[in-house]
């Protein structure tokens, strides 16, 4: 456990999102667990109350909504590195 809060790393956006090489192959998670953010998001598209999800991996609510903060976060990230890709503008 102290070399994971040793290692990781929190995101700018979202210090409760981190990633670090050394943690789930370097996916997003919750920063002091290993819960990667893509299985809260598949809980939360499955249809299950962010409360639920909390329980269920043993997260806070908030850790939730980073989640889905972070994803949302992301995915703007990589639209704009696309376009950028397809324009030539850097």
């Amino acid at each position: 456990m102290n070399r994971m809060k040793r290692t990781m790393a929190p995101t700018p956006q979202n210090p409760r999102i981190s990633i670090d090489p050394a943690v789930c192959h370097g996916k997003p998670v919750i920063t002091g667990t290993r819960v990667p953010v893509e299985v809260l998001l598949s809980a939360i598209a499955g249809g299950d109350e962010i409360a639920q999800v909390a329980a269920d991996y043993g997260v806070s609510a908030e850790d939730v909504r980073a989640a889905v903060s972070h994803a949302g976060f992301d995915m703007g990230r990589l639209r704009s590195h696309r376009v950028q890709e397809r324009t030539g503008q850097v």
